[in-house]
């Protein structure tokens, strides 16, 4: 009998947005109904299988290995590292709020406003004098589905270069002290959409996960 990873997702506070907002991780399960000749793909979340890596979901619900030499997986890989270095390297100086958003869909920025998601961003790094800087980023899945979809899985650095509240920073942003000097590592889910050929982010976590092994 085969054995399935069921991924449990905490979602947690976008880095640096204060409100926090939902990503959705799909996979295609091999249900399917046809109704007027058109086939519908029933999506759940969450089931992959273990170390996805680079992978397409075929129209069976079946995931199937691909090249990271893909043209979509670079394209994806390239958008998820562009959006790591955005989010990451931010100086209360001279932070925007919004210097990722030329990545998203209309649709996500416009949640994100609702939100006041810059405002928060903002004010995230005003109140602590703080100043940030990410490394070590790496693209860890992407998963490419048949309906125009993808999501990629990525982790990174974020090193505490200043800040006037090592206190309050510790306690907003998850550090241990929240110290000069002091890295945490985080991870990011990015749901992506096909826009007129090329792909654009539709959602954004940061999350832990939990595996499960069912048989």
């Amino acid at each position: 009998m085969r054995k399935t990873i069921l991924i449990i997702i905490a979602i947690l506070a976008v880095l640096g947005g204060g409100a926090g907002y939902f990503f959705t991780h799909y996979v295609v399960m091999p249900a399917k109904t046809e109704s007027d000749g058109v086939i519908k793909y029933k999506y759940d979340q969450v089931a992959i299988q273990k170390h996805v890596g680079f992978a397409e979901n075929d129209q069976d619900g079946n995931l199937k290995e691909i090249s990271k030499d893909d043209p979509r997986v670079v394209e994806i890989s390239q958008i998820a590292l562009q959006w790591g270095r955005l989010i990451s390297d931010r100086s209360y100086q001279t932070v925007s709020g919004v210097e990722e958003y030329g990545l998203y869909t209309k649709d996500l920025i416009d949640r994100l406003n609702k939100q006041g998601d810059a405002e928060n961003t903002i004010g995230s790094y005003q109140t602590y004098d703080l100043i940030a800087k990410g490394s070590n980023y790496n693209v860890i899945n992407v998963i490419i589905f048949p309906d125009g979809k993808a999501f990629a899985q990525m982790e990174s650095d974020l090193e505490i270069v200043a800040t006037n509240d090592p206190e309050g920073v510790s306690g907003d942003w998850g550090f241990e002290t929240g110290e000069v000097g002091e890295t945490h590592h985080y991870q990011y889910g990015l749901d992506l959409k096909d826009v007129d050929g090329h792909y654009m982010i539709d959602g954004v976590g940061t999350y832990q996960t939990d595996a499960i092994i069912v048989d």
